[in-house]
């Protein structure tokens, strides 16, 4: 019954669609679909890759696509769609069921009409992949498959039998490529924004990032990664190395294997600083460490965009799209004093855990005065004897004793972690944090970029009278990497990061090419991407034009605009009309003769069409000529030239008296 009722759906159409079309259907859907392949989950991709497979197969063999090959794969995606929305995200629903859409929509493609709506959904495709990504060279890429689907509906659009070369078409779209770029950028720049202007959340990828947590091994993991992490601009003297210490998650909670962050977030206390130490600069976050801003130890005012809490941790909650948070940070300060809470909390291990451990911050407590001889006899204790900064820590390391005692090897966490736990097994305030450490400036952007491999924990103790005071173990076994800013150089089995992060270490011309590509990305973000309202002002302003702002836009929509699109009606009008004449004074001859013979045309049907139907004997062939000459000045030529005139009278002549 069911299959019954699809058939009478199944209507017949015309197949006015070449191989050549459908191929190149198919290969635009695919090069539209990379950009997001790593986004979209493993059903959508097989459904895709599927149904391109079974086109591809119906056209070297032939086949007829009837809707009953649709019905199965609507039905198996649909339940894929509702049964997985929680996952993909509501938001993100519209995107997978446009591929969804554009595969169905693509299987049952035989004419003119499929190939324009599946033009319109592949429209936007693009539309979600610019969305998705703020890469210019992905934008670039985007903007080649707009004008390839522009190329392949040209070619529809036009006679088989016209024979207009790839050339011609290519040049076609050249100019409506030039002519569009002064349109695009003065409106990008000038046209009133409106925030957020075209970015919002799409299948979300999973990015590396800090996390709420610290386990053995996590930030060694993290290192592995060369990506960038954020970018930074300076309104001044950059800080040194070892004072570029980028605050992220404060981890005070410890179950014996996993610091957590504490639970209880309140606002934070003032903080006494020394304001003519203060550093000002700009962080460009593009999402990739999720909600946390990275401000340098310790931050004072924060951004409006950001929230900052009692441990002096920064987050925001628009960390899915790329913001500049203009910060402020006192390398000179101290904390307020510690609630009993806090003291306690902060204090707080579990019992009856690695004895030999609390036996050794035990004997280096009963030799020490104070904290701060504790903390400095425990660093000592690392840097003389054998310990070594590795990125691949043996096996173990989850057992302070183990790491201790016997391994004698880890990295930046397993030392904090150790640090940390000897402080608090005396009855002293300590915690970790973890962010990044150090940073290199791009000679061309003049920004500093900290990368995923500068990930970092280091410890923080509770001084009375002093506050909260950041110690480094690392800086005591490897000092080298605190003063280099970066792992390579300091660490042991540097070679498990990322291939690219080494080999732009390695390789002079290497590193020169990443710096380049990556100012252009900078820029791109900055002026792109983060292109608001206030940056907005701040051009007019440049221009001199801000008070003049909404005066000069209200005389271009009311005035300029009507002026503008009357110009281009009068001239299109104008040039149809002329070249309407021209052509039409030729061919009247041609007309006349076959009306002689009874032949009319109506005037919706093509000439094509109308010849190939009659029954015109030896001349048949001349007035095919005709119609070639036709369509060669009415479709292929930018203008009419003379010569093109002559060659459809003569064919005219030798039609006429073919006849006679």
């Amino acid at each position: 019954m069911l299959l019954n009722i699809i058939r009478k759906f199944d209507l017949p159409r015309a197949d006015d669609l070449s191989a050549w079309h459908l191929n190149h259907l198919i290969i635009a859907y695919v090069l539209i679909s990379l950009p997001m392949l790593t986004m979209l989950p493993i059903w959508l991709i097989i459904i895709v890759s599927l149904t391109v497979a079974i086109k591809v197969m119906a056209i070297r063999l032939r086949w007829q696509l009837s809707k009953l090959w649709l019905l199965p794969i609507f039905v198996v995606s649909l339940a894929m769609v509702i049964s997985n929305a929680k996952n993909i995200g509501f938001e993100n629903i519209s995107v997978v069921l446009l591929f969804v859409f554009a595969s169905l929509k693509l299987l049952e493609a035989r004419e003119e009409r499929d190939a324009f709506i599946l033009m319109l959904i592949n429209l936007l495709l693009m539309l979600g992949s610019l969305m998705a990504h703020d890469d210019p060279f992905v934008f670039s890429y985007i903007i080649f498959c707009f004008f390839y689907n522009l190329y392949i509906q040209f070619r529809i659009a036009q006679p088989s039998d016209l024979a207009i070369s790839w050339k011609n078409n290519v040049k076609t779209l050249i100019k409506i490529f030039l002519i569009s770029i002064p349109f695009a950028i003065g409106l990008f720049f000038l046209f009133p924004r409106i925030n957020p202007l075209w970015r919002q959340p799409i299948l979300m990828q999973s990015k590396t990032g800090l996390s709420d947590e610290m386990t053995p091994n996590s930030l060694s993991e993290l290192t592995l990664d060369g990506g960038l992490a954020f970018r930074v601009k300076f309104n001044g003297k950059i800080p040194p190395n070892n004072q570029l210490y980028w605050r992220g998650p404060v981890l005070s909670s410890f179950d014996g294997k996993t610091w957590s962050r504490s639970k209880n977030q309140h606002k934070p206390k003032g903080l006494d600083v020394l304001e003519e130490k203060a550093i000002n600069y700009t962080i460009y976050h593009d999402g990739t460490t999720g909600q946390w801003v990275l401000p340098l130890d310790f931050p004072g005012k924060n951004s409006e965009q950001t929230k900052i809490n009692q441990d002096y941790e920064v987050t925001t909650e628009e960390f899915n799209t790329p913001k500049a948070f203009k910060l402020i940070s006192y390398p000179v300060y101290r904390t307020p004093n510690l609630t009993d809470k806090e003291n306690y909390y902060n204090r707080l291990l579990p019992v009856d855990i690695f004895p030999k451990t609390r036996g050794l911050a035990n004997s280096f407590a009963k030799q020490s005065d104070n904290p701060e001889e504790l903390a400095e006899k425990i660093l000592s204790y690392f840097k003389e004897n054998e310990f070594y900064y590795d990125l691949a820590a043996p096996v173990g390391n989850s057992d302070m004793d183990t790491f201790l005692f016997t391994n004698r090897s880890g990295y930046c966490e397993h030392y904090a972690s150790t640090f940390t736990f000897m402080m608090r097994s005396q009855g002293i305030p300590a915690r970790v944090v973890t962010g990044y450490q150090g940073g290199e400036i791009n000679s061309i952007s003049q920004e500093m970029e900290v990368r995923q491999y500068n990930a970092h924990a280091w410890s923080e103790i509770y001084i009375e009278d002093k506050g909260w005071v950041r110690y480094d173990p690392t800086a005591a076994i490897a000092p080298e990497r605190v003063r280099m800013g970066s792992p390579f150089g300091s660490v042991r089995n540097s070679s498990l990061i990322s291939s690219g992060a080494r080999w732009e270490n390695e390789s002079a011309w290497f590193k020169a090419t990443s710096v380049r590509l990556r100012a252009m990305r900078a820029f791109w973000q900055n002026w792109i991407i983060n292109y608001d309202s206030k940056k907005q002002q701040s051009l007019w302003k440049k221009l001199g034009l801000s008070r003049w702002k909404d005066i000069l836009w209200i005389g271009f929509i009311i005035v300029l605009m009507p002026i503008v699109m009357l110009l281009v009606m009068a001239y299109r009008y104008y040039r149809r009309k002329n070249q309407g004449d021209v052509i039409a004074k030729t061919m009247r001859p041609f007309i006349k003769n076959l009306e002689k013979m009874g032949i009319v045309k109506a005037d919706s049907e093509p000439w094509q069409e109308f010849i190939a139907n009659q029954q015109l004997s030896t001349a048949k062939p001349y007035a095919e000529r005709v119609i070639m000459c036709y369509y060669c000045l009415r479709y292929q030529q930018d203008d009419i030239s003379n010569r093109g005139i002559q060659e459809l009278k003569l064919a005219i002549k030798q039609f006429i008296r073919k006849l006679a």
